[in-house]
Formats: C-alpha cells, sequence, structure tokens
C-alpha cells in the first residue's frame, strides 16, 4: 500500500508543477483514502449524501470528491479499480485529478450566485456541467502525458479504445432520462475530446459529428474558462446545453 501511496503522490507533485499549483492551495483536502466501498465511506461521514445519491450511483463511481462538515474534503478511491488500472493503465491518473481539479474548481468559484457552501454549489447546474468538463479535460490530458511515453503500438490502443467509445457516445448519452444526466455525460466526452487532440491523438467520430454537430465549438467555449468562470459564461453554457438536450422546466 505504501508504494501505491508513493505512487499518487508522484503523480499530485508532477500536476501540481504542471499547474502551477501551491500545494497550500490543496490544505484543505484531508486525505486521499484508498477505499474498498466508496458508498460505506460516505455513508459512515456524511450519511446525508449517501441517502440523498444513493448506493447504485456512488458504487459506479471509481472516485469521489466529498466535502466534510466542517468544509474540508477527502478523495475516496475504489480499492479494486485502482489496483486493476494500475496493472492495465492509466486511467487512475485521470480519476486522481479529475478529483483533485474538482476540488480546486470549487474552492476558486465557492460564492458564485451566491451559493456559500460546497454542498449549495453541487445543486448549480451549470458550475456543475462546467467542472465536470473541466475535471474530464485535466484529468484526461495528465493521463496521456503518461500515455504519450509509451511505444507507439501502445499508445496507439488508447486512440483505438477512444474512437470505439465515440462511437457509441451518442447511445450512452441518450440512454438515461435524466437530461441532466445526458448534459453530464456530454461534459465528459467532450473533455476527452478535447484532452486527446490537445496531446496529439486523432479522434474523430460521423457519429459524434451527426448527433452534436457543434460539438468543437462547445469546447472552444468550455476551454476559454481555466480556473475561473464567471455568471455570464455559465448562464449562456446552461442554456445552450439544455437546449441541445431539450431540458423543459
Amino acid at each position: 500500500m505504501e508504494s501505491i501511496e508513493n505512487c499518487l503522490c508522484g503523480i499530485l507533485d508532477k500536476y501540481c508543477a504542471d499547474e502551477n499549483c501551491d500545494k497550500e492551495e490543496l490544505s484543505g483536502i484531508r486525505d486521499i483514502r484508498i477505499v474498498k466501498s466508496i458508498w460505506s465511506e460516505i455513508e459512515n461521514l456524511r450519511p446525508d449524501i449517501a441517502k440523498k445519491q444513493g448506493r447504485d450511483e456512488i458504487e459506479q463511481c471509481a472516485g469521489y470528491l466529498l466535502f466534510l462538515d466542517d468544509e474540508t474534503a477527502v478523495i475516496l478511491i475504489n480499492e479494486d479499480f485502482l489496483f486493476d488500472s494500475i496493472r492495465k493503465n492509466f486511467c487512475w491518473v485521470e480519476v486522481l485529478i479529475h478529483e483533485i481539479t474538482h476540488y480546486r474548481d470549487y474552492k476558486n468559484n465557492l460564492g458564485i450566485f451566491g451559493h456559500n457552501t460546497y454542498d449549495s454549489m453541487l445543486s448549480c447546474c451549470s458550475f456543475w456541467y462546467w467542472t465536470e468538463f473541466h475535471a474530464r479535460y485535466k484529468g484526461t490530458c495528465q493521463m496521456l502525458n503518461y500515455v504519450n511515453r509509451m511505444p507507439d503500438d501502445e499508445r496507439r490502443k488508447y486512440e483505438t479504445d477512444m474512437m470505439e467509445r465515440l462511437d457509441c457516445a451518442p447511445d450512452f448519452i441518450r440512454s438515461d432520462a435524466d437530461k441532466k444526466i445526458q448534459c453530464y455525460r456530454f461534459m465528459h466526452l467532450l473533455g476527452d475530446i478535447a484532452a486527446y487532440n490537445e496531446k496529439g491523438f486523432t479522434v474523430k467520430s460521423e457519429a459524434i459529428e451527426k448527433i452534436f454537430p457543434n460539438y468543437l465549438g462547445y469546447i472552444d467555449f468550455l476551454k476559454s474558462k481555466d480556473q475561473i468562470v464567471d455568471i455570464n459564461f455559465l448562464i449562456i453554457l446552461q442554456y445552450n446545453l439544455e437546449n441541445e438536450m431539450n431540458i423543459e422546466y
């Protein structure tokens, strides 16, 4: 377990150097915990969150950023996922940096739209959409930094896997009846595409272009904000996304 923790610390050090992030910015993260069950850990620490989200939804997560009652946070990483990923791929890097990015996004934008607690910010759909893109984009970029050190045949497997996921993505996005979950999945897809294209991969899909013809425009818009977002940006994002998914209130 100590060697795993050293790996996590090494990835975190590299991230802080790449992002010019002083570790003091992350001082509110109390711990990074490798756990058998993310849901059980949340039920123990924040039973209200466990009850609100439900076991099935939470147990699908490989990683989870949990804010505690004192506004500090813990990052939870599923043990089975982590050990399996370390043996097979670099997806665990994406998960760690994904949750770190969420923490920084919440910290940097606390108070927007009058949301003065982290729990309150989670209820702000427009911010939630943006931070899901941002976290996936940053996490995947860090993952691909390591992938790009691999031999070409190994590296190419990631590109092939991404192309296969792109072809299936429209059906996957639409498969959930909850339109807001569709937006969430769309944000993750755009974060992946943005990162792969930025890191020298060629990822295109006729299926994506047919269903979401303006997806590159979304990526350009989303990448225009790196750490701090503003109200106008979030209003435009939510309006465009929810029109895209035909969300009605």
